[in-house]
């Protein structure tokens, strides 16, 4: 017997064209089958959206298809599932990842479908505002920011670094297309999540390679992702390639979701094309246990909320793998944990690493020197060592570009003692609740309270001193004195003021007593 699949969308520019992946309203053992099938021509070069039309087209398909064809009946994925399901009580579910992917695109209107289509071939192209509608778009984003119950974590980066949080505000915006509502729950949920990841000293600034621990830096350097600004397709869109059977196994999935986010940022942060187009995300999954596959789903469960506070978006996810009975549950698992627009932009390919790599050239997406994984499923790893080596080299260029400005406009004496974020630890100098709520300022006020009862039985002299020594201590413990600049920089103070701040700490508490 054969199954049968109608419809397909066509991206044409003359001799290019691109079939996209079918769906079908429904499917069953004796009618359509309800899955998206690969079926592209093979050029891989850019399809452009100069006409976009909709016709049918019927495919045989083989009752039981090989592990070495893109086209795989969902009926005959969801039997074998089932009678696996029966078998391992650890699966969740023998729905076919497809009737899923079928189902969610069904639901679509037509232009929703249009539009879906158009980012997963890179033809979409992005809203194009003025000036003005832009800075219309920021205004009301930063409104809404101000009102949101959830901003603690913002309010603090903003008071930490204003100059940094007010430049990454346009980042937002074109990731979710100029939508001011959109941008501002992102922005939101960005510095609330790296919080909890990086701790509040990181909240100003860009995360760098630093930051990370031991076992983060494993991750990266097991292999398990890759997301560098050299990884394009056809059509210039980065490419997040995750090779999902070489998860370092001692690092938490804390551990991974923080060496995720720092590859990620380091790369949006400097790459407008992945802000305005989106990623193109490949999970490559070569000679992968049922275990890995299931270790790999924990750990991508776990980092969900994290990356969807991160200004980017997934306009096509490849998922690759060796076709197992028992892992189209698995993956209908992963992608019924996966947000509906991720899920409607994901496409399976079954084979092995070379035959999925043909089938990902047919979406503009070449295997080679972009990157690190061979046609047999293995890493690169001298390329993939000298991929972070550039990334790390990147973050002391930027460093080092910082400090070059600083040292341009306020020379290098001055230069020195500026700095673009404060520290939790950092004294900071100013009136209002943020600057005496900031924890090194109320750290300061312990000391202060600690050394009450001998500065208040001393004399005048000895009052300066122990003033000065309360001064010298929280110097020596790595804290600085900092006033806010006008630019929204941090400055230094010089030792008489950082003397008068400790002397005004001893006299408020002495009126207050």
């Amino acid at each position: 017997m054969k199954r049968t699949c109608w419809g397909d969308t066509k991206y044409r520019d003359g001799a290019h064209s691109m079939d996209s992946d079918m769906s079908s309203a429904g499917g069953d053992d004796n009618g359509t089958c309800s899955f998206f099938c690969n079926s592209h021509d093979g050029g891989g070069g850019r399809a452009s959206n100069q006409s976009i039309s909709y016709s049918a087209m019927q495919l045989s398909i083989p009752d039981a298809a090989p592990s070495s064809m893109a086209l795989v009946s969902s009926s005959s994925i969801s039997r074998a599932s089932s009678a696996t399901s029966s078998q391992n009580n650890q699966l969740a579910t023998n729905i076919s990842p497809h009737s899923i992917l079928a189902r969610e695109m069904n639901n679509l209107s037509l232009n929703e479908r249009e539009s879906v289509y158009e980012d997963i071939h890179g033809v979409r192209e992005p809203p194009k505002l003025s000036p003005p509608q832009i800075e219309k778009a920021l205004q009301k984003m930063e409104r809404l920011v101000k009102k949101s119950p959830h901003n603690s974590a913002y309010n603090k980066a903003a008071f930490l670094s204003p100059k940094y949080c007010k430049s990454i505000h346009a980042l937002f915006l074109r990731t979710d297309d100029y939508k001011p509502k959109l941008a501002a729950k992102r922005l939101v949920s960005h510095f609330e999540k790296k919080l909890q990841l990086f701790g509040p000293d990181c909240l100003g600034r860009p995360i760098v390679w630093s930051d990370l621990d031991e076992d983060a830096i494993k991750s990266l350097e097991h292999g398990y992702f890759h997301y560098f600004p050299t990884y394009t397709d056809n059509i210039g869109r980065t490419i997040g390639f995750s090779i999902c059977s070489h998860i370092w196994p001692d690092a938490s999935a804390m551990q991974h979701t923080r060496a995720t986010w720092y590859a990620m940022m380091s790369c949006i942060e400097r790459n407008e094309i992945v802000q305005r187009r989106g990623m193109c995300a490949i999970l490559f999954f070569p000679g992968c246990t049922i275990q890995k596959f299931y270790q790999f789903l924990r750990m991508y469960t776990a980092k969900l909320g994290f990356t969807k506070a991160l200004p980017f978006r997934i306009s096509v996810a490849h998922l690759c793998v060796e076709y197992d009975v028992q892992f189209p549950s698995v993956l209908a698992r992963m992608l019924q944990e996966t947000s509906a627009d991720i899920r409607m932009r994901s496409r399976i390919h079954y084979g092995s690493p070379l035959e999925c790599i043909y089938q990902l050239g047919n979406f503009g997406i070449a295997i080679g020197e972009q990157l690190p994984m061979d046609t047999d499923g293995n890493i690169q790893r001298d390329l993939l060592m000298k991929r972070l080596q550039e990334m790390k080299e990147s973050d002391e260029n930027m460093a080092r570009e910082q400090r070059e400005e600083l040292v341009e406009k306020y020379g290098a004496e001055e230069a020195s003692k500026m700095h673009i974020y404060a520290r939790d630890r950092d004294v900071v100098m100013g009136r209002g609740a943020p600057f005496q709520s900031h924890p090194g300022t109320v750290a300061m006020m312990q000391r202060v309270e600690n050394t009450r009862a001998e500065h208040d039985g001393a004399g005048l002299y000895e009052k300066k001193y122990i003033a000065k020594r309360v001064v010298q201590e929280i110097l020596d413990s790595g804290s600085l004195f900092l006033q806010r600049t006008g630019d929204g920089l941090w400055k230094e103070v010089d030792p008489s003021k950082a003397h008068e701040k400790v002397a005004q700490g001893f006299r408020n508490l002495a009126r207050n007593s």
